[in-house]
């Protein structure tokens, strides 16, 4: 993911978090928890290495370790 899709994911994430009447949610700890865990799941999101390997090729590396 590039930076701007990065930064405009981030974005919509904090517009959506912010958008309630209530502020209430703001200041809660779980809330922002969550609110964190979200950001770094969407950006995370197809970057992950062990995303890109398949089936042989995680059984090549595993029997590769012994060596």
């Amino acid at each position: 993911m590039r930076d701007d899709e990065r930064s405009w994911t981030v974005k919509e994430l904090l517009f959506d978090y912010v958008k309630s009447p209530s502020l209430r949610h703001i200041r809660d700890p779980h809330s922002v928890t969550r609110l964190a865990q979200e950001i770094v799941r969407r950006i995370d999101q197809g970057n992950s290495i062990s995303g890109k390997w398949d089936g042989q090729r995680e059984l090549l590396l595993k029997s590769a370790l012994c060596c």
